[in-house]
Parts: C-alpha cells; structure tokens; sequence
C-alpha cells in the first residue's frame, strides 16, 4: 500500500501558553472542524517517513487521526492512501 502527504490549509489557536491547537482544516474544498485534539507528540510520519514531525493526534467525527506539523517549513499535513 502507498501513501502520500496532503497538504492542508488548516485553522489553528495558539493558546496563552504557546500550545497550538488545531481547529480546522480544508479537504477537498470543504471545511472539516476538529471535534478534540486528544494528544501531540514529536513523531516521525507513519507511512510517508519524513523529519521529526509534531503529530496531534485528533477526533474528527468521532474518529481518530493523526495530523502532522512540519516545524521546519511550517506546514500541516495528513497521510493519505493513493492508488499504486
């Protein structure tokens, strides 16, 4: 199975404290909110490798995903399965 980074145009809140919190994020054109952010931690992509990477881990609609910072360009992404 192959997969590759989407790029997203995302929402997010940085707090009083310096935390950054997503909000939301565009797929395929329509805006998707993030119902909780339940987690982040400096993590290497899972399917994709890459460098060292923030990874929040959240619920959208009820379900579990991983959304991934990129600190050195400053971009958002998620890895997505593509047709081989």
């Amino acid at each position: 199975m192959h997969y590759e980074k989407i790029y997203l145009d995302i929402t997010v809140m940085f707090t009083a404290d310096g935390k950054i919190v997503p909000q939301s994020f565009l797929w395929e054109g329509e805006s998707v909110e993030i119902d909780k952010v339940v987690g982040n931690t400096k993590a290497a992509p899972l399917y994709t490798g890459s460098f060292l990477t923030e990874r929040y881990t959240c619920l959208v609609y009820g379900k579990e995903r991983f959304l991934y910072f990129e600190p050195r360009s400053s971009r958002w992404f998620v890895e997505a399965r593509c047709a081989d």
